[in-house]
């Protein structure tokens, strides 16, 4: 067998692995997962410990040398942006992260994974940032992103759950690639959302409008249903079960587990538009009816209160 010939096997082998990946691996695997964000019985949300809304020094944050170095711009714009009694993640991360490098082999895995260039993380478990901070990471504006992150995290290390934003994480200890997370498409829309309203100026080209698009629309969506101050603060408060009381007013408990669900797999899959099946566009279209409904709902709400405001007690107690 000549070298040629071996070379072209070994192309052959390759492009027979991609092929069985693409159509038969990723939609089994696809199918398997809306099967499983299906049953809304497997979905967690633990209420947010109050008591840690209590005592927290905004000082402490002044003692970090890297807030005062590298974040203090963006501490100046966020004060200003959520009310005080929101912002004891922000001071209570702020005044304890740190930054790491980040390493080129992290921004190849977001690149294949996502299709798109990622200028930073945050680590919550540590509460460690890492960001690109040349010209490329300010154009994609993932400072933002990755600080508001940090601004609306809490890692109960006792219980092992990470709350972050709207989303909650349960920690394997034994294995990391068993933790369980809900609610990560809606906290992703929620972050880039107030990236794009609050630090981006308008007019600007940012490719950042491009990233999580489709949960952007739904983060909007649900701002609109549950109203911007209270989607803030739930947000900053990384509060989900609360969020999951909210939206409990216009819809069943279960219809918003599977609504977590499906937004969650909407942000794992529907960027591959080879993708495109039956199962994938049912989830689809149960976010959008959800949304239509939950809509419909908070508006008639909203208008039966306002009536209320016109009317006597006795007729009030009548209807």
């Amino acid at each position: 067998m000549t070298a040629l010939q071996v070379i072209l096997i070994l192309i052959g082998a390759r492009i027979g692995i991609k092929s069985i990946k693409k159509h038969v691996i990723r939609p089994r695997k696809l199918r398997m997962e809306l099967k499983k964000y299906s049953n809304t019985d497997m979905v967690k949300v633990t209420d947010f410990p109050d008591e840690l809304f209590e005592n927290v020094d905004e000082n402490a944050i002044l003692d970090n040398e890297v807030y005062k170095k590298t974040y203090e711009e963006f501490g100046k714009k966020i004060v200003n942006i959520v009310n005080r009694e929101d912002l004891d993640n922000y001071y209570r991360n702020f005044a304890t992260i740190k930054e790491e490098p980040l390493t080129k082999g992290y921004m190849l895995k977001n690149v294949l994974a996502r299709g798109v260039i990622i200028g930073g993380g945050y680590n919550a478990k540590e509460n460690t940032i890492a960001l690109e901070t040349n010209f490329l990471s300010k154009y994609m504006n993932s400072i933002a992103h990755e600080l508001l992150h940090a601004a609306s995290t809490y890692h109960d290390k006792e219980k092992g759950i990470i709350y972050c934003g709207l989303s909650q994480m349960y920690l394997n200890k034994e294995d990391p690639k068993k933790n369980e997370i809900y609610g990560i498409g809606i906290n992703e829309g929620l972050t880039q959302y107030y990236t794009n309203k609050y630090f981006i100026k308008k007019g600007t080209l940012m490719t950042s409008e491009l990233i999580y698009k489709e949960e952007q629309v739904i983060a909007e969506a649900l701002e609109t249903i549950i109203g911007e101050e209270k989607t803030k603060s739930l947000y900053f408060r990384a509060d989900l079960s609360g969020f999951v009381k909210e939206l409990e007013q216009y819809a069943s408990r279960e219809d918003i587990y599977k609504f977590i669900n499906y937004t969650d797999v909407l942000m794992y899959y529907a960027r591959d538009k080879k993708l495109n099946f039956e199962e994938l566009n049912k989830a689809k279209e149960f976010i959008n009816l959800f949304l239509i409904k939950a809509y419909n709902n908070a508006i008639a709400a909203r208008d039966l209160k306002r009536d209320y405001l016109f009317e006597t007690p006795y007729l009030v107690k009548e209807r």
